[in-house]
């Protein structure tokens, strides 16, 4: 059978040229974060190996997500092909057979990583994507979630080291379902240009990184919105 391949591996490989898209690979990871609408999971599932995550294609995912009774925690043996999405890098499973649960397993639990003004570009983000992150101190610029049911993109900035900043966009994809959207939209409904906040969720993927909120399974915006102060 072909070779579990570690997701770190994965990486080198599509670096190196020895891997491409289409090629099969098998790995292996903790379910970090999902779009967890309780009516389809479309927007896709997110793995990690303590540090090394992997985006799970979302197209297929709902019925394998409902057949099998995933969550979040549970750990999960993949089989795929490597698919590239404007820039994003993801797995895409078979549809039959293509994920199994591991009952026991030694894979290391997700860690989270600290975006920063300075660490916010293509660059020193190229494997993250689909990582659980966190983004403190960020200011609000811009943005509603103006219908709950269409993907929308707020504006944030995060500070540097130097004293400026550097332009982040939290998008929503609609796909996290009307509740969620619609706590969200509360949240940043009550904010102003200025404000400063604390933001949870994946790194996101679309020509160049962005940040994505994700929920648990009790669905509270605030996990993924955190009020710190208002601007100045």
């Amino acid at each position: 059978g072909m070779p579990i391949t570690a997701l770190a591996d994965v990486w080198a490989g599509i670096d190196a040229g020895t891997l491409k898209v289409g090629d099969e690979v098998r790995v292996q990871g903790i379910i970090a974060s999902s779009m967890e609408d309780p009516d389809h999971v479309y927007a896709g599932a997110y793995i990690q190996n303590g540090e090394i995550p992997m985006p799970l294609y979302a197209g297929g995912l709902s019925e394998a997500w409902t057949s099998l009774g995933l969550k979040i925690g549970d750990a999960i043996d993949v089989t795929g092909k490597i698919d590239i999405y404007n820039g994003l890098t993801q797995v895409k499973p078979n549809t039959t057979d293509g994920i199994k649960v591991l009952e026991s397993h030694d894979i290391a639990t997700p860690v989270a990583l600290e975006l920063t003004g300075d660490n916010f570009n293509a660059t020193d983000l190229a494997h993250e994507a689909g990582r659980l992150v966190e983004a403190r101190e960020a200011v609000y610029v811009s943005g509603t979630i103006a219908d709950p049911t269409k993907h929308s993109t707020i504006k944030f900035k995060l500070p540097k080291e130097d004293g400026t900043y550097t332009d982040v966009n939290l998008y929503v994809n609609y796909h996290a379902g009307v509740t969620a959207c619609t706590a969200l939209q509360g949240i940043i409904n009550g904010l102003n240009p200025g404000d400063v906040v604390n933001l949870y969720g994946v790194l996101a993927w679309y020509n160049q990184p962005q940040i994505s909120p994700i929920f648990s399974s009790d669905r509270d915006a605030g996990e993924c919105i955190e009020f710190v102060r208002a601007g100045e």
